[in-house]
């Protein structure tokens, strides 16, 4: 189940890796998830990974067993990276990014296959994806 950034609900189940979000202008970021069938059923689906690609940073893949910068398992919270300061947090089952100077926030709850983007204003109708454009 998704909802858009102007929350408009659509149900997709699907097992494959979709891209979320992404900036389709600057390309600054892209957002994707790695959905897979829930206990081998496949009519649900369910977040198995989060990838957030960064220009700055590279690639930072949130799992329900924690988290992988550029291959390098993080095990320190929290922790900053890259020269735009991307701020990674993880407490219990929830992880955070909050992508330096961009603004933009990503919260991850794995054990609910909770997946939240935000993004500020500066990205109106320049996103794409399952969430939508933010127009």
């Amino acid at each position: 189940h998704y909802s858009t950034f102007d929350d408009s609900p659509h149900h997709f189940q699907g097992r494959c890796e979709y891209v979320l979000a992404e900036d389709s202008v600057g390309r600054d970021f892209s957002i994707h998830v790695e959905n897979d069938n829930r206990h081998g059923n496949k009519y649900v689906s369910y977040t198995k990974a989060v990838a957030i690609k960064t220009r700055v940073v590279g690639v930072i893949k949130l799992l329900r067993t924690g988290v992988i910068i550029n291959g390098q398992s993080v095990d320190i919270f929290p922790h900053v990276i890259g020269s735009d300061g991307t701020i990674v947090d993880k407490q219990f089952s929830s992880i955070t990014v909050t992508l330096g100077l961009s603004g933009v926030f990503v919260r991850w709850i794995g054990v609910d296959d909770y997946v939240r983007v935000s993004v500020p204003p500066t990205y109106r109708d320049r996103m794409s994806g399952l969430c939508g454009t933010f127009d």
